[in-house]
C-alpha cells in the first residue's frame, strides 16, 4: 500500500512518533509501556518500526492470510490440528477442497 507507515494517511504512526498531536488518538498502553517518559516511547516505537521483514517472511504471511491459515510455529499448528481435527497448514494452490479437508477422513 505504502512504502512506510507514515505514508498511510489513516495511520497513527505520526502520532506515535510524537511528531504530530491528534486529539482523536489516545495512546495505546503498549505504546506507553515502551518507556517511562515522553521521549522513551518514541525511541522504542521507532526501533520497532525500523525492523523490516525479509521477502520470504512477507510471502509466507501473505500465503497464510490469503488462505486464512495460522501463521505460527509448526508445534502450535499441530496442536491446533489435533484439537480441531482440521488441517491448518498452507496448502498448494489448486488443492481440491483444501479449505474443508479434515484429518479424520
Amino acid at each position: 500500500m505504502v512504502a512506510t507507515p507514515a505514508g498511510y494517511p489513516w495511520s497513527s504512526h505520526t502520532y506515535n512518533r510524537l511528531v504530530q498531536h491528534d486529539f482523536r488518538i489516545t495512546a495505546h498502553f503498549a505504546h506507553l509501556s515502551l518507556g517511562a517518559n515522553a521521549a522513551t516511547p518514541k525511541v522504542g516505537f521507532l526501533a520497532i518500526c525500523a525492523n523490516t521483514l525479509d521477502e520470504i517472511r512477507i510471502t509466507d504471511l501473505r500465503l497464510h492470510t490469503q488462505q486464512q491459515r495460522i501463521g505460527a510455529s509448526e508445534k502450535y499448528r499441530r496442536q491446533i490440528e489435533l484439537l480441531t481435527g482440521r488441517i491448518v497448514e498452507v496448502r498448494p494452490s489448486g488443492h481440491p477442497n483444501f479449505a474443508y479437508t479434515r484429518l479424520d477422513k
